[in-house]
């Protein structure tokens, strides 16, 4: 069973996102294919509780405006930066 096999397995027995992090972080590093899955599953958890509660929507609506933002910045700021750096 890959990591991605078991971190599968273990959102679907319910094991909290706290329990899932911290499982991560002793991970040497995340893979890329593990991480495209964790996107996916969150994007999918927030939309269907976002469409539940009113106030959970706007905060979302809100962060993810700023998200588009900050990511504009990052790219001249904070990336471009740690890509000079060796």
């Amino acid at each position: 069973m890959n990591q991605l096999e078991k971190i599968t397995e273990l959102i679907g027995r319910g094991v909290s996102w706290c329990t899932l992090f911290i499982v991560l972080m002793t991970l040497a590093v995340v893979p890329d294919e593990v991480m495209k899955e964790l996107a996916k599953v969150s994007k999918l958890v927030i939309k269907e509780q976002s469409e539940q509660d009113e106030t959970m929507k706007k905060v979302y609506d809100a962060y993810m405006e700023y998200r588009v933002g900050v990511r504009k910045y990052h790219l001249i700021s904070e990336d471009a930066y740690s890509r000079l750096r060796p």
